[in-house]
């Protein structure tokens, strides 16, 4: 490492040791609010007035091999670009930057001005030559620019600054040209370049009237808003369903694009809560008359896709393994029942492909998922029933069965005849196996009731109920008399000498 003798600092009273904790505890929240080094941000974030001086201060004292070994630990620890942002593969090392950038400093502190003269000299070494190298870097941070900054690289006069602003504002007119707006989210990159930020530096630099009036009127030629709107989000939103239309020609469904997706279910939750702005809700409407609906479902949809690219593949294998088991899609647990609902939804706003409908049918999947789920249930409930398993006590204990939740299903299809919306057929199919709806119904509360016989017979003290001990012993009498309780509770109350 070059050891830098050059000290043009002015700022000598500055005390870097007392000062440490205070300036890196702000770049330290910077860094877990903004993720990058935009030392802008930094000082918006961190109200301190030296803040450049000890940012300067560090890169001197790291250069020159003096910066305390527990400094740099705690500077690395949060990603500290001591490498100012070059590019990985750039010609120019850090190193040479930093070297460079003393001379740079202090023949601006001589001359009052910045010269791009590729032949220039100054103090023995080629400064000219510096900057042409600069000047072909790519930075995938600012804190380079905020450095040159310290040296008035305002971008009116100098070729490095002017390169660098160019190349941004040529990303930003492409910007603006694809998504009819500049209002950028400060994370948004394009290969690697940090345009929202630049942007969000524009604008920061314009409050502080920095920005040289040729840079002004490019940025005001491409509609910059100096401030984001309050609507900034519905905005970017618009912008990406707006080029999804130009490139697909529509935005009739279906779709699973995770961005369009996400983007119409923003503006359509807007637009449920009234809150949209009406020339967007135009503009949406021209494009597709019914483009808010069922926005959530296909969100629903594209976000599944989004966190597991593979969610389809996967369930059909899980399901093709239950097929070749059972001899259809059965739902015997949660995952099979949380997939099949997802694919019944998604069916019915037509998002799934061709391929996916001929695998379906390879396995008699049913989209109506009441259907499948019944289909499983009987399946259980014979199986059930040829093992001798007490039906009246699966239902009132709401057990399961061989992994399927068979006591709830009973309690599910009891409770639809009860409100009168079971089929016939249902209920003629259940007869037939030997169930009787309205019977389950009558031993519903049974259990409890038994429970509470239990207790007294215990002489234990019963909770105060809207009924006495004498009604749960006749519903128990009752219950056995109709051969609703199961033979173990039998032998538990005769255990207990209850008198039937």
């Amino acid at each position: 490492m070059k050891q830098i003798i050059l000290n043009v600092h002015t700022t000598s009273l500055f005390d870097y040791d007392a000062e440490f904790n205070t300036y890196y505890d702000a770049i330290k929240e910077h860094s877990k609010k903004y993720r990058n080094y935009t030392l802008t941000n930094i000082e918006k974030t961190a109200f301190l007035p030296h803040m450049n001086i000890f940012i300067y201060k560090t890169y001197e004292r790291y250069y020159n091999g003096i910066l305390a070994q527990t400094y740099i630990d705690a500077f690395n620890s949060i990603n500290f670009p001591f490498d100012f942002g070059l590019a990985p593969n750039s010609a120019l090392t850090k190193e040479d930057f930093w070297f460079g950038y003393q001379y740079a400093k202090k023949f601006f502190k001589i001359n009052h001005q910045f010269i791009f003269d590729e032949n220039l000299e100054f103090d023995g070494f080629k400064l000219g030559e510096w900057y042409l190298k600069v000047d072909q870097q790519v930075f995938f941070s600012n804190i380079a620019f905020y450095l040159l900054d310290a040296i008035s690289f305002d971008g009116k006069n100098q070729k490095l600054v002017d390169s660098q602003w160019k190349n941004m504002y040529a990303l930003a007119c492409e910007y603006r040209q694809t998504y009819g707006h500049l209002i950028i989210p400060n994370d948004y990159k394009v290969n690697g370049a940090e345009l929202g930020v630049w942007l969000a530096y524009q604008r920061t630099r314009y409050k502080m009237n920095k920005l040289s009036q040729m840079a002004i009127s490019l940025l005001e030629t491409i509609d910059i808003q100096w401030t984001n709107p309050k609507n900034h989000k519905e905005i970017v939103c618009f912008g990406i369903v707006k080029k999804y239309y130009t490139d697909k020609g529509s935005i009739q469904k279906p779709y699973s694009d995770f961005e369009i997706a996400k983007s119409i279910n923003y503006l359509a939750s807007q637009k449920k809560s009234q809150k949209i702005t009406p020339s967007i809700d135009t503009e949406l409407s021209a494009m597709a008359s019914d483009w808010f609906v069922d926005a959530a479902k296909y969100f629903e949809y594209a976000k599944d896709r989004e966190k597991d690219p593979n969610f389809f593949s996967n369930g059909y294998a899980f399901m093709l393994g239950k097929y070749n088991i059972y001899g259809f899609p059965n739902l015997v647990d949660t995952f099979c029942k949380d997939w099949a609902k997802k694919i019944c939804a998604y069916h019915q706003v037509n998002i799934l492909t061709e391929e996916e409908y001929k695998q379906l049918a390879l396995i008699d999947f049913d989209f109506d998922f009441d259907e499948l789920l019944w289909r499983s249930g009987i399946y259980f409930l014979e199986d059930a029933i040829a093992k001798g398993k007490n039906i009246i006590h699966l239902f009132s204990k709401c057990s399961a069965y061989k992994g399927f939740a068979l006591g709830m299903w009973l309690n599910t299809q009891a409770k639809y005849f009860n409100d009168s919306v079971l089929s016939n057929d249902k209920i003629d199919e259940l007869k037939a196996l030997g169930v009787d709806l309205e019977k389950l119904l009558n031993t519903k509360d049974i259990h409890f009731h038994v429970k509470r016989v239990l207790k007294y017979l215990n002489s234990e003290n019963l909770s105060s109920e809207n009924f006495s001990i004498e009604e749960s012993i006749d519903i128990v009498r009752y219950a056995k008399v109709n051969g609703y309780l199961h033979r173990t509770t039998i032998k538990e109350l005769d255990a207990r000498n209850f008198e039937w």
